[in-house]
């Protein structure tokens, strides 16, 4: 069956990975579209997945209506010129009206819901989705199944990673050595075009935050936007196609990435999430499981990062945690390729 995967952020690259290795592995032709948001074409060739570029990310709100029918214009495009039968997608419009004007099955693995105006106009053309059981929304224009785990589980359970020890060499790092991982974001999605007050939105706070953790060990830093060079000469760059490793092995990870502190959840480490609005998988893992903290400013931040950090058995109390989490939670990979798998059954 020819199938396309949108993919339209590195965290999406990162969840359907394992699925599109399956539907290779039974026959499948497998196109994956992908838009250039952030570092997810660098994440793509780092992998060595083929891709077609489609449409781009508008940040200002009136340009996104103008991409909102720029982009879904080149999926479609795409994909009535190369047959697509079944179209899955990490909740992408542009995937989903592509689908309804081709009349084939779309199916979207959604996560946030407050991304309002995403799901408007995804949810209508949509005919399976996918959410976390913790998921606060319903919807009854499609199929809404729920698993009892999370997105990040698709590639960071054991079944489907494990760290690579060579990472700390290779970045000079000692066994154990402490170290932290922070995330900046440009908060340009539809579902954060607010404005944001929690102390990380200026240089200062960034630096702030940086040199507190810098007393613990080095500081790795991604970001979707460009640092000053007074911060990037206090922090080291999170490598690509490793970031994973590098969150298994760290400290702490602290940062307005909500993915990422999910990740870091999933590998053990303890995670802190600056943010005005919470996430939903976030307080999940907070409650059931005690592996974060969303927090609303700057200074809780540090000074729960720092509490953390004088932990002596931190590591250890977190991989504990870990394992329970994942012993609680489904397989979610296994659970939509099941799906998948009743889609291509109803299409045949």
């Amino acid at each position: 069956m020819r199938i396309s995967i949108e993919v339209g952020h590195p965290a999406h690259v990162h969840y359907w990975r394992p699925i599109r290795e399956a539907l290779l592995r039974e026959g499948n032709e497998i196109t994956v579209f992908a838009r250039g948001k952030e570092t997810t074409f660098e994440l793509l060739n780092a992998l060595g997945i083929p891709f077609v570029p489609v449409g781009r990310n508008f940040p200002a709100l009136l340009a996104k209506a103008f991409g909102m029918i720029c982009n879904t214009w080149q999926v479609l495009h795409k994909a009535k010129v190369t047959g697509i039968q079944l179209m899955l997608s990490g909740g992408m419009p542009y995937s989903a009206q592509a689908s309804a004007v081709l009349g084939i099955p779309h199916l979207a693995i959604i996560d946030t819901e407050h991304a309002a105006l995403t799901l408007a106009v995804t949810v209508p053309f949509t005919d399976v989705i996918c959410t976390p059981a913790c998921f606060r929304k319903s919807f009854k224009s499609a199929s809404h199944v729920r698993f009892d785990g999370y997105v990040e589980s698709m590639y960071l359970r054991p079944e489907y990673f494990a760290p690579a020890p060579r990472l700390l060499g290779e970045l000079g790092l000692r066994p154990a050595q402490p170290f932290s991982v922070v995330r900046f974001s440009s908060w340009d999605s539809s579902h954060d075009l607010f404005k944001v007050r929690t102390g990380l939105e200026t240089s200062a706070g960034k630096e702030v935050l940086i040199r507190t953790l810098a007393r613990h060990g080095p500081v790795f830093a991604s970001s979707e936007i460009p640092l000053s060079s007074s911060l990037t000469s206090l922090v080291r760059q999170v490598p690509l196609e490793d970031v994973h490793s590098l969150l298994y092995y760290a400290s702490i990870y602290c940062g307005e990435g909500a993915k990422m502190a999910a990740e870091a959840g999933l590998l053990g480490t303890p995670w802190l999430y600056v943010a005005p609005i919470g996430r939903s998988y976030l307080d999940d893992q907070e409650e059931r499981f005690a592996l974060g903290r969303s927090v609303s400013n700057l200074e809780a931040a540090i000074n729960q990062a720092e509490a953390w950090l004088s932990e002596p058995e931190l590591k250890q109390i977190w991989r504990g945690r870990r394992k329970q989490l994942i012993e609680a939670t489904t397989d979610v990979t296994q659970f939509v390729m099941n799906h998948i798998h009743e889609l291509m059954g109803a299409f045949k």
